[in-house]
């Protein structure tokens, strides 16, 4: 994509106003891009491990998906995400990590406009069992620092 100009001239007056002067975009046509996608030809279903499990509850399948080691890694990295905002803070535990992920996939089955409304004051939207679990303080504060990764192993942007 390339910017058109009625007249070249005009591109290069300095007296010509900038960013509010409109800019044609001039769009060329390109072959079709040809992807090539794997067959699956995998089993599905679920794995050995899942079926031979002695409780097969989905707290026991959700545990064995995500590990306590995940999780204890999402602890860290939130934590350290945090800290680098420079801002007082009351670190996350593997306790709090667990309850936010269980509110999370309750707010899935439950939906509302918002996260907030489970707090809401309204009847209409106020959650009884969602909002007694943990402050609407703290579950903002843990969705706005819920961090998978270290900052500093990530590609720096050209």
């Amino acid at each position: 994509m390339e910017a058109c100009h009625d007249d070249e001239s005009d591109a290069n007056d300095i007296n010509m106003p900038g960013p509010s002067q409109p800019i044609m975009i001039c769009w060329e046509k390109r072959g079709k891009i040809q992807k090539t996608i794997p067959n699956f030809d995998s089993e599905t279903g679920f794995s050995d491990e899942i079926m031979n499990m002695d409780d097969q509850s989905p707290v026991a399948i959700f545990l064995a998906l995500f590990s306590v080691v995940i999780m204890e890694s999402i602890v860290f990295q939130s934590n350290i995400y945090a800290t680098q905002s420079g801002k007082n803070f009351s670190r996350l535990t593997l306790e709090e990590l667990i309850l936010f992920l269980a509110m999370n996939l309750t707010m899935g089955v439950k939906r509302l406009p918002s996260y907030r409304d489970y707090w809401s004051t309204s009847d209409i939207l106020h959650d009884p069992y969602v909002s007694s679990l943990m402050p609407v303080t703290r579950f903002t504060w843990i969705f706005g620092n819920f961090h998978l990764n270290a900052n500093t192993l990530m590609k720096k942007k050209a």
